[in-house]
């Protein structure tokens, strides 16, 4: 398969930031599905290593509401992969008065 995108709804806020990782394949397992614990999956950002992610710009006026986000994963790390995880990280503002939240994620494929 080839992993096209990733489209969430979140809200936001101002200061705080939502993070992800993907993976589409583990070291261990090759059964199907795979046989592999949640550490043998390979996560990894946009430049393709594990020490990034996939960074979200908060760029709207009205932090409190919900928003539809989009990932661009037309690159090589996930093409030709049969299965596919997300990992979220979300940062709440300085003060930790402020949360984004994540509704709901969407992976958008084609054989």
């Amino acid at each position: 398969a080839q992993f096209n995108s990733v489209n969430f709804v979140a809200i936001v806020p101002i200061g705080t930031a939502v993070f992800f990782q993907f993976a589409t394949e583990c070291s261990q397992g090759m059964g199907t599905p795979p046989t592999c614990t949640n550490n043998d999956w390979k996560f990894i950002g946009d430049d393709g290593t594990k020490d990034t992610f996939y960074k979200i710009d908060p760029t709207y006026t009205d932090s409190h509401a919900y928003h539809t986000r989009f990932i661009n994963l037309k690159n090589l790390y996930h093409n030709n992969s049969r299965y596919f995880r997300y990992r979220i990280r979300l940062k709440s503002d300085k003060t930790q008065t402020e949360t984004p939240v994540v509704e709901d994620v969407v992976v958008n494929w084609s054989p």
